[in-house]
């Protein structure tokens, strides 16, 4: 804590000149005026001594509702200050309130006060903690100004830092039907065909995914088959987060904009928690340098991965074949057609999950349309409006 003495010069010289001009009458033409310059300069004293008496038996104590608030939680401010014996009300006492949050918007505010003697004052301030990331709450500046504002005695603070996590969600075994969202009979979290290990083949029919029928027999007459593969047990799930940003975002939109990407960054740590929980090692993948690649491995990875979070930004992305051709599940909150193109013909066996959170209604509609034909190029599709919305995707 900081501490400094600071003299006002306005003020200053207009008391300087007032004590001055009063000595000099006093010394001119004596009488009454001699008594006036020897009150000014006795309430001057009287001023310096209680401004610092005041700094002597004030106490201050500050105290937050949480140490570790989570998102959507109410971050509250306690402050209470107390005086000892005081002969003389209390110098003037200002108090100056700092708040930040993830949008960068810093909030300031200005108390004044005074205390007589053995006075207690207290006061509360409530802060929404809508967002993950870092928050700083706190006194920054305390200071004591003298009766006459010429001279104060002022402490340096430093606001609290606060990290929010992202929210997350318990899920059981994670069921995805290919032809619909929903319960379904293939459990991803558990095996994808392998398309190296043909079994046996089945008719084909509507919302199988064309990749994996079989043709030939149309050109002697016959209905065409599906070629089925033994299960490739998980030896570890990637989960790719898209990250991109908009340069061009309203600012009446920004706190809408961070809601679904927190909600992309929840949906992802979700999952990670499942599998990690069932002993599946997972890769955490995203356009960010620093949380490009992570490999997670054991349950006691959680942890210290989901606080690394609350410096994940979001930003311009390189071009999409960074998103890899593997299998897993990607995560995107954004409504892009050639996103979705590209997840379309590149992209095999592979779990979309898809933020509609603040969509329009023709983005709706226009996504309604593609997730037909995403079905049935291999894509597992669910669509997330809020992170409950993943436990129906949850089945035990």
């Amino acid at each position: 804590m900081k501490s400094s003495l600071d003299f006002k010069p306005t003020p200053l010289a207009f008391y300087l000149f007032i004590l001055l001009f009063t000595l000099f009458l006093g010394a001119t033409l004596g009488g009454p005026f001699t008594g006036l310059a020897s009150v000014f300069f006795l309430l001057i004293t009287l001023d310096i001594l209680q401004m610092f008496w005041t700094q002597n038996q004030l106490f201050l104590g500050e105290s937050f509702n949480t140490e570790h608030p989570m998102k959507g939680e109410i971050l509250e401010h306690k402050l209470t200050l107390e005086s000892g014996r005081m002969p003389l009300r209390s110098s003037r006492i200002d108090l100056d309130l700092s708040f930040s949050n993830p949008l960068s918007k810093k909030e300031s505010t200005r108390e004044t006060l005074w205390l007589g003697g053995k006075q207690t004052r207290k006061t509360v301030k409530v802060f929404s903690c809508r967002h993950r990331g870092i928050y700083t709450l706190g006194l920054k500046k305390l200071e004591i100004v003298s009766w006459f504002g010429w001279i104060t005695y002022s402490w340096g603070l430093w606001p609290r830092t606060f990290y929010v996590l992202p929210k997350i969600i318990e899920l059981k075994t994670l069921f995805f039907s290919p032809s619909r969202e929903g319960v379904g009979n293939h459990a991803v979290s558990q095996a994808f065909p392998d398309p190296s290990q043909f079994d046996y083949t089945i008719p084909y029919r509507e919302g199988i995914a064309l990749k994996y029928v079989n043709w030939r027999p149309l050109s002697w007459g016959g209905d065409p088959m599906v070629k089925k593969f033994l299960p490739e047990i998980w030896s570890e799930v990637q989960i790719f987060l898209d990250v991109y940003r908009s340069d061009f975002i309203p600012s009446d939109e920004t706190e809408n904009q961070l809601d679904c990407e927190d909600l992309g960054l929840e949906t992802a740590a979700s999952l990670i928690k499942h599998f990690l929980d069932m002993g599946i090692p997972c890769i955490f993948r995203s356009w960010n340098q620093a949380m490009n690649l992570v490999n997670l491995v054991h349950p006691e990875d959680f942890i210290p991965w989901l606080e690394s979070t609350v410096n994940l930004s979001f930003g311009q992305c390189p071009s999409l074949a960074e998103i890899g051709t593997g299998s897993g599940f990607f995560i995107t909150h954004r409504p892009d057609i050639h996103l979705w193109d590209y997840l379309e013909f590149q992209v095999s066996e592979r779990t979309l999950i898809s933020i509609t959170m603040g969509w329009s209604s023709e983005e709706k509609k226009v996504w309604e349309q593609r997730k037909t034909t995403l079905m049935r190029s291999g894509c597992r599709v669910l669509s997330l409006e809020r992170l409950e919305d993943l436990l129906g995707a949850s089945h035990g």
